[in-house]
């Protein structure tokens, strides 16, 4: 996709062409295992493989040395039922032979969520055969009930899009009380639908830099006839606070203005406005790329004078789940903010064991994705083992906490941000 950028202020023009972006990164394949994916061998003689597991898998790998890291996660599936795993050479529906033996031993957890890392240097003789699609996965189990695999998934890969908008800004004087002659107006084209920005318009937080800036500032986005289709004068007062905070991109000062848009295919106008005089702001724009579960965290953990859940991302890391999130998935994560986990007893989370902290995170995740229209009244079963319980009478209640925001989408699952930390029940008594 390509967007097309024209910007005018008091007569001056500035028109931009964002080009195609090449990328040097690693490459990215991924598989869902099913156990309809096992093709029998000989077909005629085995029934069709019957199996309540599955699992996903995401890969990554380097072309020039054949390095690659594997995540598989698995259901329905506890470590010792896992005999053997490996990646086959052979296309869909067909058979082919072990061309690199993965070790089970990798794998932790038990069967609400079963996940294994792999790292090796060995794929550059079968490179061309993965990127073309004929590479598998298959796991093994009781082969007197599953004698061609339990489950299987073929790795195919994921399409990388070229062309994206980086980052586009320009910066100016705006005097709002000149009839409205001295706003800001920037227009921009999207040739192709899907592409998700993230808008800006900064005054105060230009004071730092010496600037008179723009005091409490207001974006309004146009489409082609004129109809207003998104606006915002406070950041946080929008609905889309912690959406803002996961881009990594959110504003300094609560007063400026910025919102988050999926752009359908057309022409658009933004804005730049503020009801408090005239002075100077900076508006900008940032094409937002997708992260996993782990990744959105990360982001607003680590997003300067506004970051957001960095005890929740620092919690991960310490219990090794932010591995497990950044993952093939899928995963729900309800996501306590700084603020819940201040509601806690001090001293709470320092005396818990590494183990114990753990186990309270894998209470606030479910290894499914369910955004909130697919959230029900009823038990909800986490990968810590217990339910939690949903109630979306008025809202939506996960225990005792409220959700604050929902859907906050990421690449392997969804994020719900919610205002108390939960707590698993106690085990049953012996």
């Amino acid at each position: 996709m390509k967007m097309r950028l024209l910007t005018s202020l008091a007569g001056l023009t500035l028109s931009v062409l964002l080009p195609a972006t090449i990328s040097a990164e690693p490459l990215q394949l991924s598989a869902s295992l099913e156990s309809s994916q096992v093709v029998p061998d000989p077909p005629a003689e085995d029934p069709p493989v019957d199996s309540d597991a599955a699992g996903e898998a995401v890969m990554v790998v380097e072309p020039s040395t054949g390095d690659f890291q594997l995540t598989i996660n698995i259901v329905g599936l506890a470590k010792d039922d896992i005999t053997a795993v490996g990646l086959h050479l052979a296309p869909e529906e067909e058979n082919g032979p072990l061309v690199y033996k993965l070790n089970p031993d990798q794998f932790a957890g038990d069967a609400n969520l079963l996940v294994g890392h792999f790292e090796d240097t060995v794929l550059g003789k079968d490179l061309g055969h993965l990127l073309a699609g004929n590479i598998y996965i298959k796991v093994d189990t009781d082969t007197t009930i599953y004698p061609d695999g339990e489950i299987r998934g073929q790795l195919m890969l994921d399409i990388q899009v070229g062309n994206q908008l980086l980052n586009f800004s320009c910066r100016g004087m705006i005097n709002p009380g000149n009839g409205k002659a001295g706003i800001l107006i920037g227009g921009f084209v999207i040739d192709e639908p899907g592409e998700t920005v993230l808008m800006r318009c900064i005054g105060d937080g230009l004071t730092k830099w010496g600037l008179k800036s723009l005091k409490d500032t207001a974006l309004y986005v146009y489409d082609v006839d004129g109809n207003l289709i998104a606006q915002n004068d406070n950041w946080k007062e929008n609905g889309q606070e912690f959406t803002i905070l996961a881009s990594g991109f959110a504003p300094d000062r609560d007063s400026d203005a910025a919102l988050v848009f999926d752009f359908p295919a057309g022409a658009f106008t933004v804005h730049a406005d503020s009801n408090k005089g005239a002075g100077i702001a900076l508006v900008d724009m940032y094409g937002i790329s997708a992260k996993s579960v782990a990744g959105i965290i990360d982001a607003a953990a680590n997003g300067g004078e506004t970051a957001e859940f960095t005890i929740l991302n620092q919690a991960l890391k310490d219990t090794g789940l932010d591995l497990t999130l950044a993952g093939p998935g899928p995963f729900t994560l309800f996501a306590p903010t700084d603020a819940a986990f201040g509601e806690l007893t001090a001293g709470t989370l320092e005396a818990l064991t590494d183990e114990e902290l753990a186990d309270i995170l894998r209470y606030h995740i479910v290894a499914a994705n369910l955004y909130s229209n697919h959230l029900e009244n009823g038990p909800l079963t986490t990968i810590q083992g217990s339910d939690l319980t949903i109630d979306v009478t008025d809202g939506i209640k996960v225990n005792d906490a409220d959700v604050i925001e929902a859907d906050l989408g990421a690449t392997n699952g969804v994020v719900h941000v919610i205002d108390k930390v939960l707590m698993p029940p106690p085990p049953p008594s012996p």
